[in-house]
């Protein structure tokens, strides 16, 4: 056998056996991981929605019917059982990546977004730019003018569904 092919087949072999390795380490790091993944994501929606309610006491609605944007509603009471308003998980996608986020709607006005995957190429512009300023009530979630466009336009189509929703349910 020519002196090359050897060389070849023993340095694919030699690729091979290390990407095997590799992709079996992969599939154990996940198999540890994933309860403690699912679990972290639960601590971080409930802790959203104490950022958004900080004395309400949600209760998670079922959906009724299927939306474009949003995942989960619950329904938002204080200590006294007064109404409170609502909180909407909303998640979606575009050629830039995907967003999940709370949002509060009380009183038919928007709440607080509290972004829980930003996986956008402009996040921090997003973050910086978008949410932060309209927490800060400084800007209006309509605007979308911050540097990460799609991205923004992306919570405003999302925060736009859970208003319109709320209006459905309230009004």
């Amino acid at each position: 056998m020519n002196p090359m092919v050897k060389k070849y087949i023993k340095v694919s072999i030699t690729l091979g056996l290390i990407a095997g390795i590799c992709a079996l380490l992969i599939g154990m790091v996940n198999w540890l991981t994933v309860e403690t993944i699912a679990k972290n994501k639960i601590l971080k929606e409930q802790n959203g929605l104490k950022q958004i309610y900080e004395d309400g006491n949600p209760e998670e609605m079922k959906l009724e019917k299927e939306y474009q944007y949003i995942e989960k509603i619950w329904y938002v009471k204080d200590s006294q059982g007064e109404e409170l308003g609502y909180v909407y998980k909303t998640s979606g996608k575009n050629a830039y990546g995907a967003i999940s986020m709370l949002v509060g709607v009380e009183d038919g006005n928007l709440g607080q977004f509290i972004l829980l995957e930003d996986t956008q190429t402009f996040a921090s512009t997003l973050e910086d730019n978008y949410v932060s300023v309209y927490n800060a009530g400084e800007r209006e979630y309509s605007d979308v003018s911050c540097g990460a466009t799609y991205g923004a336009k992306l919570i405003r189509d999302m925060a736009s569904e859970a208003l319109e929703d709320y209006e459905g349910r309230v009004l």
